[in-house]
């Protein structure tokens, strides 16, 4: 029975934690959903500056090949955790990010 139990409990970590998908590249990936909305405006409007600020301060612009798990997904954006070294920060991008 406990070889049972550690077994399944085993098993539950290793799928929790195993990256299921990648990222395609080139496109943002924010600290929240209102930083990537706050984001992709200044990009539709054209206001350069507005995006280089935004873009220090609560998003990236991701590479291809990132290890992720997607934790929740919308129509047109998902939350996904970034595995890096030893991080793995939660943060918002849009679905064709995703490559699974």
């Amino acid at each position: 029975m406990k070889k049972t139990v550690l077994a399944t409990m085993l098993l539950m970590v290793s799928v929790q934690w195993s990256p299921a998908a990648t990222t395609k590249g080139e496109h943002p990936a924010c600290v929240s959903e209102e930083a990537l909305d706050e984001f992709t405006q200044p990009i539709v409007s054209n206001n350069e500056e507005s995006s280089n600020y935004i873009l220090s301060r609560t998003c990236i612009i991701t590479r291809s090949g990132l290890k992720i798990s997607v934790l929740k997904r919308s129509w047109t954006i998902s939350k996904i955790m970034v595995y890096l070294r030893d991080w793995a920060p939660v943060m918002w991008t849009s679905n064709e990010n995703i490559q699974e």
